[in-house]
């Protein structure tokens, strides 16, 4: 999304017909990454339309080459979604009402503004009225201050609206890139005695310093994070559980594990640290995992299930799934622990259940 911005604000300052086509590219892989790009999408189309250069804009090619290009760089996706059931749309679609309370976006926000706010320090520090000599340089241009504006304001704010309204939880990960405009817009606005290059330059160095910091003090936050919360999913011990389901199926069947299936907390880490990289049936949806040929691959190569015994209402539905789908499977309990720093995680229950290949 940054070059999408950039190559935007390029694009309406010179609207040729080489600008839309790059725009048109950097649009598409934007969308082709994280479905979320579309409010910054959006967001761009709303200043396009806002922005005081707008008929000149809309009188070049720039635009219109700007859609053909997205259109035809997404158009392979779309193929891709219908013939897989529209798989990826289903899951965004499973998570309305999921883990869903109104106060969430209040947290969300304020965590994300929170995060701002170191941004916002070390530019009142560069920024500071007396520590430069007070030169004038030009101000931004009247396009850019919209565009950047207009762009920040759907990117924050449509997200929050769309939750509000569906009942998604907005989750502070998929939230982080979507504030990157907030520290420009807030300097755009600045009386331009203030920004300065040098200032400027002087922000660069408060930026790496403070990351600098953040990396000295990265194995004491991991430490105080472990006392605090030794079972979260950072210190679980997935890459000893991939080990030991691997050797389990290697010791019965003398091949590479060829498939995992489970829900995608578990069996997601399981099949990344996997040493033969098996195939992941997620979630129980053939639409999840449209690289599977549901059922024959699972009856024909065989699989091991996986259900994390956590006493939830998730592992019975996890053991009334894989008891349906297959009742003779061989069935193995095994509990896992991990050593960090000085002490013993919680034991990592797991449910196996294992079907060999056919010949």
């Amino acid at each position: 999304m940054p070059l999408t911005v950039w190559l935007f604000l390029r694009a309406y300052e010179r609207p040729t017909l080489r600008s839309g086509i790059m725009l048109g590219l950097a649009g598409a892989a934007a969308i082709l990454t994280i479905y979320s790009a579309a409010f910054g999408l959006l967001g761009l189309a709303f200043a396009a339309v806002l922005a005081p250069g707008r008929r000149r804009f809309f009188a070049s090619p720039a635009p219109y080459a700007t859609v053909v290009v997205f259109v035809l760089a997404v158009i392979p996706h779309l193929v891709w979604l219908a013939h897989n059931d529209f798989s990826t749309l289903r899951w965004v679609d499973s998570l309305v009402g999921y883990a869903w309370r109104p106060l969430s976006v209040v947290s969300y926000l304020g965590h994300q503004f929170g995060l701002l706010a170191f941004c916002f320090v070390g530019a009142a520090i560069a920024l500071w009225p007396w520590r430069f000599r007070k030169v004038a340089e030009p101000a931004p241009h009247p396009n850019d201050r919209v565009i950047v504006a207009v762009a920040a304001i759907v990117l924050v704010f449509a997200p929050v609206l769309l939750a509000l309204t569906f009942h998604v939880l907005p989750t502070l990960d998929r939230g982080n890139p979507l504030f990157f405009l907030v520290p420009v817009v807030v300097a755009s606005f600045l009386p331009t005695i203030l920004v300065t290059r040098r200032a400027v330059a002087v922000s660069v160095w408060i930026a790496a310093i403070f990351l600098f910091a953040q990396l000295l003090g990265s194995p004491l936050y991991a430490w105080a994070r472990f006392r605090i919360m030794p079972d979260d999913g950072v210190y679980r011990p997935f890459s000893e559980a991939a080990a030991e389901i691997t050797q389990l199926w290697r010791e019965r069947f003398h091949s590479p594990l060829p498939i995992v299936a489970g829900g995608f907390e578990i069996a997601s880490p399981v099949v990344f640290y996997g040493p033969d990289h098996p195939k992941m049936f997620a979630d129980f949806t053939p639409a999840y995992s449209p690289w599977i040929n549901f059922p024959d691959e699972l009856i024909h190569k065989g699989y091991v299930g996986i259900c994390l015994d956590d006493g939830s209402v998730y592992y019975a539905a996890c053991l009334r799934y894989f008891a349906k789908f297959n009742p003779n499977a061989e069935q193995v309990n095994i509990a896992l622990q991990r050593q960090a720093y000085g002490r013993a995680t919680p034991p990592l229950k797991l449910h196996l259940e294992i079907v060999g290949p056919k010949p």
